[in-house]
């Protein structure tokens, strides 16, 4: 389904932000590539919900939430100037069981699976959607 230049993405996912943010940021940084700076960026948290939105140079916006101990898939719905599509991912085991191995093949071939620069800037997100308090 094609659905155009992407406006705006949003990604959920479940359990706390600072350890499980990054399944959302991670592809949600993928999916967009290159927008240009965060012009604008706010984070609310409700209870044990918390939601950090960012607005790109390039027009694009972006939500992540983490709701909590709510039980349901990771979930990034994608929208286009043409269409959307929703990306589930329900089997986080294999997800996880797949980075681990991959985690490990990069050791063994002693190679970079993830260049710095994509690994600072989940970071960098995960830590503007931290809790001041």
């Amino acid at each position: 389904q094609h659905i155009g230049q992407i406006r705006h993405i949003s990604a959920m996912v479940p359990k706390d932000w600072d350890r499980y943010s990054s399944h959302g940021i991670e592809p949600l940084l993928q999916l967009i590539g290159e927008q240009g700076g965060v012009h604008r960026l706010q984070r609310w948290e409700e209870g044990d919900i918390a939601t950090l939105t960012l607005a790109y140079e390039s027009g694009l916006q972006a939500t992540i939430t983490t709701t909590g101990p709510s039980r349901a898939p990771i979930a990034i719905r994608v929208i286009g100037d043409e269409g959307w599509r929703d990306l589930m991912f329900v089997d986080t085991f294999a997800a996880f069981r797949h980075a681990l191995f991959d985690f490990v093949q990069g050791i063994r071939n002693r190679d970079v699976r993830i260049p710095p620069e994509s690994m600072l800037a989940v970071v960098r997100l995960i830590e503007a959607g931290r809790a001041t308090s």
